[in-house]
């Protein structure tokens, strides 16, 4: 009987030393890869793990209306566009020392400033295009074919083609230091920069200029709020990043 026990115990310890072992081995394999994997937590439920998306330190970044990922990697001045699990990477252009990168909805343009200058970059052409000085606080329509912005000279807000021609402006205001969105065909939103955080001085405007209203936060939460299946994010630890799968 006292053996039966031994045996028993004995058992116990070299089944737990193996389970031990296998999920040494398969943490290990996860952060090898930097693939998407799955663990079944303590009820069962499905908890994804982050994936690596770039090698180097990362600052702006977007998923176009195709569900890629683009960001421009700070390692190599590179813009990179790939899936969402990190695969089928393709190199999209090289732009040296860009900051206050803006990319369209489709991913094929981006607006940056390079060397104190302001650049519309066609990437599927691979072209860029000098911006007029007083094309400030962009933002690209849903249709990526039209450009918002904000001069701060005149306080009046305008909408171009993306390199700026065919300027008109649809409103002068008195408020100053505007951020604007598109997220809608027919919905320009624009806001005091300080406001950023609580939106409690927003208004929106139509693209002809001709409907203009006060909104709420929860107005523009319903526009901005995407993409909630999945997040991307920046990791604070090594400025890389990686995405989440949430669902």
């Amino acid at each position: 009987m006292i053996d039966a026990r031994k045996n028993l115990i004995i058992l116990i310890f070299v089944l737990a030393g193996t389970l031990i072992s296998l999920g040494f081995l398969n943490f290990h394999k996860i952060d090898k890869n930097q693939s998407a994997q799955i663990l079944l937590g303590q009820y069962n439920s499905p908890v994804n793990l982050p994936v690596k998306l770039s090698k180097g330190e990362v600052d702006y970044f977007t998923v176009n209306n195709r569900g890629r990922v683009v960001f421009y990697e700070k390692l190599d001045s590179m813009v990179y566009e790939t899936n969402l699990d990190g695969k089928n990477k393709k190199l999209l252009t090289k732009i040296p020392n860009a900051s206050d990168i803006i990319f369209s909805p489709d991913g094929q343009k981006l607006i940056a400033l390079v060397s104190g200058k302001k650049y519309l970059f066609d990437l599927l052409n691979n072209q860029k295009v000098e911006l007029n000085k007083k094309i400030n606080m962009t933002s690209f329509s849903p249709s990526s074919e039209k450009i918002a912005f904000y001069t701060p000279n005149e306080n009046s807000i305008s909408i171009s083609n993306p390199d700026g021609s065919d300027s008109l402006t649809i409103l002068k205001t008195r408020i100053s230091n505007l951020r604007l969105l598109w997220p809608e065909p027919d919905l320009i939103i624009f806001y005091p920069e300080q406001e950023i955080s609580s939106f409690s001085l927003a208004f929106s405007i139509t693209p002809d200029g001709k409907d203009f209203k006060k909104i709420t936060q929860e107005e523009i939460n319903s526009y901005t709020e995407k993409n909630r299946d999945h997040s991307l994010f920046i990791n604070p630890n090594d400025g890389k990043l990686y995405f989440l799968r949430l669902e």
